[in-house]
């Protein structure tokens, strides 16, 4: 990836991704080896795939939910839009939940959003 991640913004993909698998990606994903550590960004990923009849696993991690993020139109999804903003600018403060990660996620391995 081209981009240089600050801190901020790899917090904030780190927790689009924890709030996604754990808070409702499963009408649409299968996942499996879920990893995350609250003090360490690097560590949070997760292999996610859009069905169980052998679609092909992506692994999704910090700086591939970046990519995501950084693709994201305000016609996606306003609310991490202006989160991944203010992340690219140092600022720390989110407002998003697990619909709005779920968004994310799907963009990030679907490209596109197509369920809800």
């Amino acid at each position: 990836m081209g981009m240089e991640l600050n801190s901020i913004m790899r917090e904030l993909a780190s927790d689009v991704i924890i709030t996604a698998v754990e808070g409702g990606i499963n009408y649409w994903a299968y996942c499996r080896d879920y990893k995350w550590d609250l003090d360490d960004d690097s560590v949070t990923r997760v292999d996610v795939r859009e069905d169980s009849s052998g679609s092909d696993w992506e692994t999704v991690n910090v700086e591939r939910m970046a990519e995501a993020l950084e693709r994201l139109k305000p016609s996606d999804n306003r609310r991490l839009f202006l989160a991944w903003a203010h992340a690219k600018c140092g600022e720390g403060e989110f407002d998003f939940d697990a619909g709005d990660a779920d968004v994310a996620m799907q963009i990030c391995v679907l490209k596109e959003v197509i369920y809800g």
